[in-house]
Formats: structure tokens, C-alpha cells, sequence
């Protein structure tokens, strides 16, 4: 985007779900400072590569080299030994000695290339004292540069884990006194966002219990009418259309405890058995459901426990139910089989009930999934499969 050539430190970061790329960007360029600085020779050449032996900054015609790939001779040097005074041939064409050494932190290379007839010069004997305290003087100077660079990484480290902490829900402390400006800045940010993104999961927890507050009255204004309307209708339907009730109730209260993201399967079907989960015997692996098939699964496992007691093997003191699921991990396919052991002999029925109706519906209409009754004359065998939706976490544009 710059139109120039550049250096980008980049590390992969996450937040709130999704990644990010955080990046220090500076001009190759601004390495030739470094050169001038130091006052190199006009007949020598001081060379930055990086890890792929390409030339970075240079300290003459840095800008026709900039990019190109380091001499033959020089690539065979660094082949053999990170740092040393050997021959070379510069770029220009030029035979020269070179001096190189490699940084084991970056893989970057400084190459300071002196033409060999300077060296072999008596005239210039004097030279090789100014070589000596320009090479220190060099070095230190990148020495300086990767300490910078050290602090620089150290900071961004600091940002990942800030990052990191947002996406716990977790409020940043203030930055370090010692942090770069730059970063000091970014962190600011984040500690706002932190402290925001607290705030609206703080109005977010006093909604979701206002709500599940006003479900719990709802349910028992509902309750309230239907003692009335059923008050002088023979048989049992208030006490069924109770029992409904409580079994949606108690996946409300589930849904609850998670801030209405998800629900766990064994602790749902454990809240919809009510009295009979003792005599059913649960095996499945750990399944988090989406609200709406929390909801519906609560209804439709109530229906069968009730079904059970009614005519199946919950009828009878010794009858069980073995209830097994498992989830398909490529498809995120849930299925459950629902099995009456040592109930008295079923028969099919002529016509389907509200409950056997209620639980297909449940699972074809409401669920997107597919449902069997199987009555086998030792007990009924139901089995049930359906999409479960991927979980989406509920949020307050407030």
C-alpha cells in the first residue's frame, strides 16, 4: 500500500472470536540512517540483509539494491558461518573484503564490504584503526537497534495478551509507565473497550434475569387460568398441563444459569424427567444446545416420561428406560434412542395422542430432524435425530 518497500513484524491475534493481524511497519529506508550516522567511507559499502539473504538498507545506491538477493560469494560465506572476514565480490562488481555477522534473534545479516586494493594501501595503513573503532561503533548501533526492537516485541506480547484477556471478559489493567507510546496508545483503546464490553455484560446479566423474572409470572399467571378452566372438567388435565409447564420451566431456569447461550444435555434431560430419573438410565457424551432446541428436547422428553408412566414401562415397579445420544462430530448431528425395558406388551395404537403428536412436531417442524416410533411388542423404541444450529452467543447492542 505504501508503493515502497517496507519491514512488517506481524503476530496473529483474537478477539472477541475474531482474528486479527497486528503489525509494526517502518521503511526499509530508514536503515540508511543508521549508516550515515556512523559515517561510512564513500568507497565502502555497508549492507543490511534479512533472513532470505535480500538486501534491506544499503549504504550506497540503497535504492537500486534495495530487494536483491546478496552476492554468490557472500551467500556461500553465510552458508558456511554466521559471521567472519572473508573475499567477496560486491554487487557493483567490485572485489572487496568483507566483514559479516548474523543476529540469531532475527536472522538478519550486517555486512561492511571494503574494497581490497583500500586495504592493501600502505597509504591507508591508518585506516584500519578507524576500521576498528567503526565496526565497534557499528555494531553498537545495532546492538542498540535490536534492544529496541526487544522492547518492541516485549510491548506487542503485552497487546496479544490484552487482546487475549478482552476476549475472557476480563477488564485490562493500565499500561506499564515503560511502554512505547505508540503501543501505550493501543492499549488505552483497549482498556476502554474492555471496560465497555464489561459494562454491557453487566445491563445484559440484569436483563436476562428480568426476563426469565417476567417468564417465571407468565408461567404462573398461565398455571392460575388453567386451574381455573379446568376446575370442573373431569379426568386430569390440569395436573398434565401443569407438569408441561414445569418441564418449560425448568429449561427456562437452565438457559438461565448460561446467560441463555446454551444448555447441557444430561442436565436437561435430568430437568425434564422430574420424578421418573431415577428408573432412566442416561449414557451420552457432553452436548451444549442452542436455546430453542433446549426448549423444544425439554417438551419433547417430558412427553415420552409421561407416555411411559402411562403405558410403558415406567407403569410398572420394575420397568426402566435406557435413553442413550451421541453427537455426530463432522455433521453436528444429534440423535437419542429412547428405550421401554421391562414394560407390559405394547400394541400398537389405532390413533395418535396430543403427547405423540406434540413430540413429532417438536422434532420435524421446530427442529428440522427426523423422529420413529417403533412399538415392539416388548416396548416402545423411539428414535430421533436433528441439526443442532451453530451456537451463537447472545449480545446487547446497548
Amino acid at each position: 500500500m505504501a508503493g515502497k518497500p517496507v519491514i512488517t513484524v506481524g503476530t496473529p491475534i483474537t478477539v472477541q472470536g475474531q482474528f486479527y493481524v497486528l503489525s509494526y511497519v517502518v521503511e526499509a529506508a530508514s536503515f540508511t540512517s543508521v549508516f550515515r550516522q556512523q559515517r561510512v567511507p564513500d568507497t565502502w559499502v555497508a549492507t543490511l540483509l534479512d533472513n532470505r539473504q535480500r538486501v534491506i538498507a544499503r549504504s550506497r545506491l540503497n535504492e537500486k539494491f534495495t530487494g536483491a538477493h546478496a552476492s554468490a560469494d557472500m551467500t556461500e560465506n553465510l552458508r558456511h558461518s554466521t559471521e567472519g572476514v572473508n573475499k567477496s565480490i560486491s554487487l557493483e562488481g567490485v572485489p572487496t573484503m568483507v566483514a559479516y555477522t548474523r543476529s540469531p534473534q532475527t536472522g538478519w545479516t550486517l555486512v561492511v564490504a571494503i574494497p581490497r586494493k583500500e586495504l592493501t594501501s600502505t597509504v591507508n595503513r591508518s585506516v584500519a584503526v578507524g576500521t576498528g573503532i567503526f565496526l565497534l561503533l557499528l555494531v553498537l548501533g545495532v546492538w542498540l537497534s535490536l534492544a529496541y526492537s526487544r522492547r518492541i516485541n516485549r510491548d506487542m506480547r503485552r497487546l496479544v495478551q490484552d487482546a487475549s484477556a478482552i476476549g475472557r471478559g476480563e477488564i485490562l489493567r493500565p499500561a506499564p509507565r515503560d511502554s512505547l507510546e505508540e503501543i501505550a496508545a493501543v492499549h488505552a483503546a483497549l482498556l476502554t473497550a474492555s471496560q465497555e464490553l464489561k459494562a454491557r455484560e453487566d445491563r445484559q446479566g440484569v436483563m436476562i434475569n428480568e426476563l426469565n423474572h417476567r417468564v417465571k409470572n407468565t408461567l404462573a399467571t398461565v398455571q392460575a387460568l388453567a386451574r381455573q378452566s379446568f376446575a370442573k372438567v373431569d379426568g386430569a388435565p390440569l395436573g398434565v398441563f401443569t407438569d408441561r409447564l414445569i418441564a418449560l420451566s425448568g429449561a427456562h431456569d437452565l438457559l438461565t444459569r448460561t446467560g441463555w447461550r446454551e444448555a447441557d444435555m444430561a442436565a436437561l434431560v435430568t430437568a425434564s424427567l422430574s420424578a421418573h430419573v431415577d428408573r432412566v438410565d442416561r449414557t451420552g457424551p457432553t452436548v451444549a444446545l442452542a436455546p430453542h432446541t433446549a426448549v423444544g428436547l425439554s417438551m419433547v422428553f417430558h412427553e415420552l416420561a409421561t407416555n411411559s408412566a402411562k403405558y410403558g414401562a415406567l407403569a410398572v415397579p420394575g420397568g426402566r428406560v435406557d435413553l442413550t445420544w451421541r453427537l455426530d462430530p463432522v455433521t453436528d448431528v444429534l440423535s437419542f434412542v429412547w428405550r421401554d425395558i421391562g414394560g407390559p406388551p405394547v400394541t400398537p395404537p389405532t390413533a395418535l395422542g396430543f403427547g405423540t403428536r406434540l413430540i413429532e412436531s417438536s422434532i420435524r417442524r421446530e427442529q428440522k430432524g427426523q423422529a420413529r416410533f417403533d412399538f415392539q411388542p416388548e416396548g416402545l423404541v423411539f428414535e430421533a435425530s436433528l441439526p443442532l444450529p451453530e451456537a451463537v452467543r447472545w449480545s446487547n447492542p446497548l
